[in-house]
Order: C-alpha cells, then sequence, then structure tokens
C-alpha cells in the first residue's frame, strides 16, 4: 500500500476549480487594508451582530448545497480574519485529502483483482457472440411466423364481421319486407274492399306498424341498399293509403258529432265511444305528424261549411236564429263575456288567465268567452257564432272576402269605428281559446291578421273625424266678438260659444263613439292643436275688439265728455266679457285636467308616457348638481373659523346658504321652466331638497370624523378640546364656533326649504340633519 501513496498524492493535488487559495489571499489583502483605516470601535461595531458558526465539516450546509456561493460563505465567517479563514480552509483541505486517500486505499486492492480477472473474458465473450447471433435469427423466424397467423385469424374476425353485418341487414330487410306485407294486409290494399269495423284501433295500429317500417327504412338506407328503393313505392302507398283513410275516419267521426241535434244527447256509451276514437284519430296524427292534414280535414268538414252558412255578403243584413249550432266539441256553457272598453288595450287575458298561460303555459279547460249580445249590432251574433268554430285562417279570409265591403267602411267612419270596436273585441274573445301566449303571438304574427289590421284604414278613419271635428270648431272661431250667455246660478256652464265649442271637439277626440285606441296620438296632437287654436282667437279677439268696439274705447278714453252714466255702462260690458272669459278659461282648465287623468293618459301610449319621466329625471338631476355644488363651502368651516383671529361666536348664517337653492328657484321665477312652475315647482323641490340634504348630511359626518381623528392626535401629545369632544383654552373656543355656525347654517337652510313650499316640521330629512348637528353638540359636551 505504501508504493501507492505517491500515485495518490499526485492524484488529490489537482488545481482547485473554486480557486479558494487565490481568493482567501485577496480577501486578505483587503481586510488587511480596511482595519489599517478603520478604528477599533468600528470594527467591534461592525461584526458584534454576525453569528458565530463552529469549524468547518461535511454538515455546513453552505459547502453540501448543489451550488457553492462564495458571498454567502465569505459572510457567514465574517467574524474571523482572513489568515484565520485561510487557516481553516486548508485545514479542511487536509481533512478532505486524507478522507479520500482512505477511500481509494480501501477500494484499490479489489479494484486491481478486478482488472486481473478480465483480462481473458475477451475471448470468452466472442465465444458466447455466436450462439446469440443464431438465437436472435430464430425469434426472428418465430415472430413472422407468429405474425402471420395473427393476420390470418384478424381476417377471419373481420369476415365474421362482415358477415354479422350482413345477416343483421338482411334481417332488417326481411323486417321490412314482413312489415309491408303486413301493412299491406292491415289496409287492405291487395284487396277491392276495405273492412273499417275496428277503426280507431285498426288506423292506431296501423300507424305504430308504419313508425317502426319507417324507422327501418332509414337504418337500411344508411347501408345504402336498393332493395329499399326497389320497395319506395310500396311504402309510399302505403303512406297515402294510411293518410287517406285516417283523413276519411276523422272526417266520418266529425260528421257524426255535428248532425248530432242539439236537442237530443247522445247516449253516455256513445259519447265515450265518440271521444274515445277522437283521441285516438289526434294521436295518430300526432304520431304521424300530420297536423296539417288534420286542420285541413276539420276546414272541409266542420269550418267551411258553417261559415258558408254564417259569413257572406248579405249576413249583416239578414235575420239571425236564436239557436246557435251545436259546436262539435262540447265545452260547458259559462257567462258571456263582455269586452267593450275604449279607454284601454284591448286583451282578451284576465290577470288570473294570463298568469296561469305565463306559468303552465297552457290551459286545462279552455274557456268559452262570447260578446255581449246586441240586437241592433247584427255583427255580434255573426262573431258569437264564428266563436264556436276557432281556426284563425278561415275565418279571416271569410271575412275579409265576404265581409269586407260591409265591414271596412272608411267612408262611414260611425259603421268603422263601431264594426272595429265589435272585431276588436271578438279577436280578444278568440285569443282566451288559445292554449298559450306563444300561439297568442303566433296568431297576431300571421299574414293574415296584419291584412286584417290594414284593411281597416284608420288613417283615413281619423281624417275623417279631424274635419268634422275641425270644421264646427273653426266655425265659431270666426266670430271675433265676446257675447257671454246668461249666467245661471248654482249651473257651472261656459258663457261663450267659443269655449263651449271647444270643450266639445276636445271631448269628441276621447269620446267612445269616436276614439280608436291606436289613434290616440293622433288625438292628443289635435286636441293639443284645439287648446292652441283657442289660444290664439283670444289674442286676435283682444286685438281686434280693442280697436274696433266702440265701449272699448270710451271706457280706456280719459276725455271728460264722456259721462257718468256711459261709463258706467261700458264697464258694466267690460267687466261681463272679461269674468266671461275668465270663468270659460277656468272651467277649461278644471274639464281638461280631469280629461287627462281620467281617460287621456290611460290612452297614450306608454312610450309618450315614459319620455315625460325621463325628461322629468333629467330636469331634476341636472338642477340637483347645481344645488350639491353650493354645499362644496361647508367642507372649509372648520379651517376657516381656525385661521381666523377674531374668536367672537358667529350670529348669522354662512353666505352660501342662501345660494344652494338658488338655481332651483331661477328655474321657475324667470328661467325655462316658468311655464312648468304650476305643474312641477313642488314635485321637483321636494326630490331636489331630499338629495340636497342627504349630501349636507354626508359632508357633516365626514367633518366629524375627521374632527375626531385631529382629537385623537392632539389627545397624544396634550390635553385638548375638539369639535366633537371636550376642549379647553384656543381649541375649545374654535370648536365652539364651528358648532354655532353649523346651527346657524342649518336653521338656515330649513327656511330656505320653506320658501320652496317644503314643510320642515314634518319632513325626516330635514329631521335627519338636524340631529346630526344637535348629535355632534351633545357629544362635545361629555
Amino acid at each position: 500500500m505504501s508504493s501507492s501513496a505517491p500515485t495518490n498524492s499526485a492524484f488529490i493535488n489537482t488545481r482547485d476549480p473554486y480557486q479558494l487559495e487565490r481568493l482567501a489571499e485577496e480577501l486578505a489583502n483587503r481586510e488587511t487594508n480596511q482595519r489599517n483605516n478603520a478604528s477599533p470601535s468600528d470594527v467591534d461595531i461592525k461584526y458584534t451582530d454576525l453569528p458565530d458558526y463552529g469549524p468547518l465539516s461535511h454538515h455546513n450546509p453552505l459547502l453540501t448545497g448543489p451550488v457553492f456561493n462564495v458571498e454567502e460563505f465569505l459572510l457567514s465567517r465574517a467574524r474571523a480574519s482572513l489568515p484565520e479563514l485561510r487557516t481553516e480552509l486548508r485545514d479542511y483541505l487536509s481533512v478532505l485529502k486524507e478522507e479520500l486517500v482512505q477511500l481509494i486505499n480501501n477500494d484499490y486492492e479489489a479494484f486491481i483483482s478486478l482488472s486481473t480477472d478480465l483480462r481473458s473474458e475477451g475471448s470468452r465473450l466472442k465465444k458466447m457472440r455466436g450462439p446469440l447471433v443464431d438465437l436472435q435469427d430464430r425469434i426472428m423466424d418465430s415472430r413472422k411466423e407468429l405474425q402471420a397467423i395473427q393476420a390470418a385469424i384478424q381476417e377471419k374476425l373481420d369476415q365474421r364481421a362482415t358477415l354479422r353485418e350482413e345477416k343483421a341487414l338482411l334481417h332488417l330487410l326481411l323486417k321490412i319486407s314482413e312489415s309491408l306485407t303486413r301493412l299491406e294486409s292491415l289496409l287492405m290494399i291487395t284487396y277491392h274492399h276495405r273492412d273499417r269495423s275496428n277503426r280507431a284501433k285498426h288506423v292506431t295500429r296501423v300507424a305504430v306498424e308504419y313508425t317502426q317500417l319507417l324507422y327501418h327504412v332509414s337504418k337500411a338506407r344508411e347501408e345504402n341498399c336498393v332493395f329499399v328503393d326497389e320497395l319506395q313505392w310500396r311504402i309510399d302507398r302505403i303512406q297515402s293509403t294510411l293518410s287517406s283513410d285516417l283523413d276519411l275516419l276523422f272526417a266520418g267521426l266529425l260528421a257524426k258529432m255535428k248532425d248530432s241535434k242539439p236537442g237530443n244527447r247522445l247516449p253516455e256509451m256513445e259519447r265515450t265511444k265518440l271521444l274515445y276514437d277522437l283521441r285516438e284519430y289526434f294521436r295518430t296524427y300526432d304520431m304521424l305528424g300530420l297536423w296539417r292534414d288534420a286542420e285541413d280535414v276539420l276546414r272541409r268538414e266542420v269550418v267551411r261549411p258553417f261559415l258558408k252558412k254564417t259569413i257572406f255578403q248579405n249576413a249583416l243584413g239578414a235575420p239571425h236564429s236564436p239557436v246557435i249550432p251545436k259546436t262539435p266539441f262540447h265545452l260547458e256553457p259559462r257567462e258571456s263575456v263582455f269586452l267593450r272598453t275604449p279607454y284601454t288595450p284591448f286583451t282578451a287575458f284576465s290577470p288570473q288567465n294570463l298568469s296561469t298561460l305565463q306559468t303552465s303555459n297552457h290551459l286545462t279547460t279552455p274557456p268559452q268567452a262570447l260578446l255581449a249580445e246586441d240586437g241592433n249590432d247584427p255583427l255580434v251574433q255573426v262573431y258569437n257564432q264564428i266563436l264556436r268554430h276557432v281556426i284563425w285562417e278561415e275565418v279571416a279570409n271569410a271575412v275579409i272576402n265576404d265581409l269586407g265591403d260591409s265591414i271596412f267602411a272608411a267612408g262611414r267612419p260611425d259603421d268603422l269605428r263601431r264594426n272595429y270596436d265589435t272585431t276588436q273585441n271578438f279577436l280578444r274573445c278568440l285569443e282566451l281559446y288559445a292554449p298559450s301566449v306563444r300561439a297568442v303571438h303566433a296568431m297576431r304574427e300571421h299574414e293574415l291578421y296584419r291584412e286584417f289590421e290594414k284593411r281597416w284604414q284608420l288613417p283615413v278613419y281619423f281624417q275623417l273625424r279631424w274635419k268634422e271635428i275641425v270644421a264646427d270648431v273653426e266655425v265659431v272661431f270666426t266670430d271675433l266678438r265676446l257675447e257671454p250667455s246668461s249666467v245661471i246660478k248654482g249651473v257651472p256652464v261656459f258663457l261663450l260659444a267659443q269655449t263651449k265649442a271647444l270643450w266639445k271637439a276636445v271631448a269628441a277626440c276621447w269620446s267612445p263613439e269616436i276614439l280608436i285606441p291606436e289613434l290616440s296620438h293622433r288625438f292628443w296632437r289635435l286636441t293639443l292643436q284645439l287648446l292652441s287654436r283657442y289660444g290664439s282667437w283670444l289674442n286676435s279677439v283682444y286685438a281686434i275688439v280693442a280697436d274696433s268696439n266702440p265701449a272699448l274705447r270710451l271706457a280706456t278714453s280719459t276725455s271728460s265728455e264722456v259721462s257718468s252714466t256711459e261709463a258706467t255702462a261700458i264697464e258694466d260690458v267690460l267687466l261681463r266679457q272679461y269674468t266671461a272669459v275668465l270663468s270659460d278659461i277656468d272651467m277649461l282648465e278644471n274639464k281638461v285636467d280631469g280629461l287627462w287623468k281620467h281617460e287621456i293618459s290611460i290612452v297614450l301610449p306608454p312610450e309618450m308616457l315614459e319620455s315625460v319621466d325621463a325628461t322629468s329625471n333629467h330636469l331634476v338631476s341636472i338642477l340637483t348638481k347645481r344645488c350639491r355644488e353650493a354645499l362644496r363651502p361647508v367642507q372649509s368651516i372648520p379651517t376657516q373659523f381656525r385661521a381666523m383671529s377674531n374668536k367672537r361666536l358667529p350670529t348669522e348664517p354662512s353666505y352660501f346658504v342662501q345660494t344652494i337653492f338658488r338655481p332651483l328657484k331661477s328655474f321657475f321665477a324667470d328661467g325655462p321652466g316658468l311655464s312648468l312652475k304650476d305643474s312641477y315647482r313642488s314635485e321637483y323641490s321636494q326630490e331636489i331638497f331630499k338629495s340636497v340634504a342627504h349630501r349636507y348630511i354626508s359632508y357633516l359626518t365626514a367633518m366629524r370624523k375627521t374632527e375626531e381623528s385631529l382629537r385623537k392626535l392632539k389627545k397624544a401629545k396634550k390635553a385638548t378640546f375638539s369639535l366633537f369632544g371636550g376642549a379647553t383654552d384656543d381649541d375649545s373656543r374654535d370648536e365652539e364656533r364651528i358648532r354655532t355656525q353649523m346651527i346657524l347654517d342649518v336653521e338656515a337652510f330649513g327656511k330656505e326649504a320653506q320658501s320652496l313650499g317644503i314643510d320642515i316640521a314634518t319632513n325626516e330629512d330635514y329631521e335627519s340633519l338636524k340631529n346630526t348637528v344637535l348629535a355632534s353638540d351633545r357629544k362635545s359636551l361629555r
């Protein structure tokens, strides 16, 4: 082992990859220079708090980490000088070298023995290579044989899968063939006669079988079977025969139910059988997706014959029987619904029915809605007959084609108005039979429904009414004289013929005999034009009468030639005329206001009323913003009083209080809102005062929090008094002045609100504002 020592030493003394010796020498030189320039006290202070590590060992985390960090290592040994660190590192290096030599010496003998034992292994390995190559070739041959067998097995499996698919397809084709034969047998296609003894069950069974056939055919078509194409003519024949048989059976059932006389009630057993057959036919139609065919049969067998008897060109002039034909669908008699309200949008849904439709989307028992019988209106009787047969398309076509000349009488506005009202009520009653709200919307969006609405020519109707209303008013407005009628004691009447004619015209615009709700916006515009025309007439009367009426010239004359008797007579004439004008205007204002509240505002489109609310909201928003801006000086009150040298208590409110509501007052006094003063001043004032009061409260609350924070800050240094707590000396006087000023401002704010008509004694917002100030005052006294 001693002979190997020189070799091991040469191996250990390789160059250190981290160059620790060079780094140690550089750090030693640097530390020496620093210590020469530093005082002993500085050195002691610098290394006083550094950790003290033990001697270097294998357990040091800085030496066993994946990456050696020189800076961290040197900092960890900062208390040791560089010569000491170098000595410590050299000692640790010596330890490492000794351990390395020991490890090599321990394994050196085994290493030498291994090299000796492997000297003759090369030839042995070459001898072993030959059998291995032969074994590899044999394995490759076996692998090829196995792959060939696997391919043959997979081919057989694929063939079997194909056979299974073909077998399944053959079974499917057999099912199709058997189903075709069975259906042809059930439908008696191969025979010249057909037996329909079990009609309902028979057709249902055929429909089930036909549905299965279609499913099998769809599966076969996915495989592109030519056999199915060859059988298509038989499938089409079955479909045509099934559809025609179903239509024939359904038509026969409807005819049997329709031909039953109203006075003769069917036996319970027969009635039950008819209803059962009816359900079976409907179920079959639904199964085959042939609802359109069912509707066509119902139109052909029930609706069209009924409409031919009910709706024809002279239907409105012909006498109607009081006995109404019985509908084939049994409905329990209910109370008739009278839908005649010209001041609300037409609707046949009561709140209960509408909520039921919206939640469940269907009605379990459809209601029976009828128009109120009117002996003078034959159209009501026709519509009541129609309401028992509820297919809209047939009804619309019949009414448009056969009754159009009588109903859509644009040249006869009275008849058109009555017919329009009756027809709209009929449509709303018809909507009651709809199974859901969705069905109602579908009917209203139908092309025939839109054409039906266009045929009324409502703009033409309005023009005719406009001429009637305006013509009468213009006749009386041509007279520019003020000739009031005699006053009847206790009877409020218009004294001027022009005012009476104006009110008659305005009331006519909204009367049930003239108004059509869909034209409410046009009648509203006409109402405004009539009122404007009345104002223009009054201005013309004042201008013309003042120049042409001798009585007025005498009354305004300053000549002494006018006798006292004549002057008195002239004054009496003037008093009577002007009193009549003021009386009529006051009564007209009250009547128009009542007409607006009870009739006009209800009929006008919701969009118009919504625009009024939106415009008011914008106005209030702008005025509120301007009034709030005047409150900003509230926040600077504490700073202002602390900066003043004069410490006397304030006796007047702040200057800004009088400017808070100035934008609102100016708006209604001499601004653009002068014409809105009587209608909106009170409402706007309440809303704006509430918003401004809330902003005032928020300012005072924020000021209190600021003062409390300031008081706590001063209290940490010395005992002081703040706005909302105890105070002494100068701080106490400042806080007292601020509190007094706030109380004066709030009282002045309340007086400003009273000038706007706000009752501050019962106003909750003003009470909250007062409580905010008083609560601050009470807190400062504690």
